[in-house]
């Protein structure tokens, strides 16, 4: 349908994003909520209560930059370079890129936030903090990942098709053809 013949209203557009962005923003809060579980079961005897809280408030704060940069980033003309590619080169070069950026804004907020920069904890040992860097990055690697399969899978297959195969009953997705 021409968009002439039925403009969209300005809310129910910022609707349609702010829905857009929710759906994001929780499946960062869900990664990072697990994340920070482990976290601090690892390190229980070593932390109070409070500092548990605080991590948590933490993560939930970055799900919201996250997925505010999700949003944001994937209108760059950068992040479509591999659009016409096969699914799973898509994937992996939006999950490097994403994660690169992610690590840029993350140290930028360092930066304010601490008025320093620097890639090396002079109070932590250097294989210490090798380890918790590369934990880290694993960690946001498997997050977009996950993340932009199934956003790419979904669009190949048509807007919304995941959410109805994945939320529909078995009955109704039609019958299975068996291989005789």
């Amino acid at each position: 349908m021409d968009e002439l013949e039925h403009p969209q209203s300005k809310t129910s557009h910022f609707r349609e994003h702010a829905y857009s962005i929710a759906k994001v923003v929780f499946y960062f809060f869900c990664c990072l909520m697990i994340l920070q579980t482990f976290r601090c079961a690892t390190l229980m005897v070593a932390k109070d209560d409070n500092e548990f809280l605080a991590s948590y408030a933490t993560a939930a704060l970055t799900a919201l930059v996250l997925g505010k940069t999700v949003f944001i980033l994937e209108r760059v003309r950068l992040t479509k370079k591999f659009d016409h590619k096969p699914i799973y080169a898509v994937v992996i070069y939006k999950t490097v890129l994403f994660t690169i950026f992610t690590d840029l804004i993350l140290a930028l907020e360092h930066l304010i936030k601490h008025h320093t920069f620097s890639l090396f904890d002079p109070h932590k040992a250097a294989l210490q903090y090798a380890v918790c860097f590369g934990a880290h990055q694993l960690a946001l690697a498997v997050a977009f990942g996950l993340f932009f399969a199934a956003r790419e899978l979904d669009a190949a297959l048509g807007g919304g098709e995941i959410a109805r195969l994945f939320f529909s009953r078995r009955q109704n997705l039609g019958k299975r053809q068996e291989k005789p």
